[in-house]
């Protein structure tokens, strides 16, 4: 999706001699076409993501386009009070993008671990927050953050994301990749592609019981949709690469509070905890549980109780 980002910023560039990027010293040859031909416009501010919001937040006062970039765990929580205040108190259109989200650089620690981020921008009243599962639906993420006039998070991952079906254009609207009568997976951002791999494979041996719902935005989102979603199943698993405080799952679960007909919702995802264990993305999936392989057995667990 990192390539996407730069082909996005260096085309809109173009265009639009508004639109100017900050970097937390990150992203180097990826960008280096958008640094080389408009150098007046590419900031790297180092390792200082408050200083860089509070510029970009300077930049969108004055009528430009600022669009944010660093590691997702890095681009949340340090400048959080500056996103909050000197973005969405003032309403300025930010574009705020962090990669590497959930587990992305699960070897690098816990500090790279971008667990909370959709929390953190979600508690944020006017953030629109966005997990796109591949590099189409980023330019779509991208396009509406950038027409917006409010702050926007985006959730990203770095490369190699695939882009998967999409019925529905607007971003806002749950988009049904795979229709299913018994169950509904509900995901957003790269967890979208495991979850899609898994339904397919259950729907081969028992044919259309797995729905597929990937949700691009977290906020805005059509609430209608989502409780027509809760009102067409009895049972819900929802799989995301975030802890269970603050994301898709929270939401779902208070979505569930008004919904006129009663369903139970699972969870597979990160425990909320710290993680400890220097494993690669695919083996931090594995060792708790919200791989593939786990995907199906708990889909199979929740089938054999009908």
């Amino acid at each position: 999706m990192r390539r996407a980002l730069a082909d996005y910023l260096y085309e809109k560039g173009k265009i639009d001699d508004k639109i100017i990027f900050l970097t937390g010293d990150l992203g180097f040859e990826v960008f280096d076409k958008f640094k080389k031909d408009f150098p007046n416009r590419y900031i790297n501010a180092g390792i200082a993501e408050s200083n860089m919001v509070a510029t970009a937040a300077g930049l969108s006062s004055a009528g430009f386009k600022p669009i944010v970039y660093s590691i997702a765990s890095f681009m949340t929580s340090r400048p959080f009070e500056f996103i909050k205040i000197l973005g969405s108190y003032n309403n300025f259109p930010l574009t705020i993008i962090g990669a590497g989200g959930g587990l992305t650089y699960s070897a690098g620690g816990a500090t790279h671990h971008a667990l909370d981020d959709l929390a953190l921008m979600l508690m944020i009243p006017n953030v629109n927050v966005f997990s796109p599962a591949g590099p189409i639906e980023l330019k779509m993420c991208l396009e509406f953050a950038q027409n917006s006039s409010k702050t926007s998070y985006l959730r990203i991952g770095k490369f190699g994301e695939v882009d998967l079906p999409r019925i529905n254009k607007e971003v806002i609207t749950p988009n049904l990749i795979l229709e299913g009568k018994k169950i509904a997976i509900l995901s957003h951002g790269s967890s979208s592609a495991d979850c899609l791999v898994s339904a397919r494979k259950i729907n081969q041996v028992l044919p259309d019981s797995v729905a597929l719902y990937h949700f691009s935005s977290l906020r805005p989102i059509s609430h209608g949709s989502l409780q027509d979603i809760l009102n067409s199943y009895s049972k819900i698993l929802v799989v995301e690469d975030h802890w269970p405080v603050g994301g898709l799952y929270q939401i779902v679960l208070s979505a569930l509070q008004v919904a006129s007909r009663l369903c139970t919702v699972d969870r597979l995802g990160p425990p909320h905890e710290f993680l400890e264990d220097p494993l690669d993305n695919l083996s931090t999936k594995a060792r708790f549980d919200f791989g593939e392989s786990a995907i199906i057995s708990k889909v199979n667990e929740l089938l054999e109780r009908f």
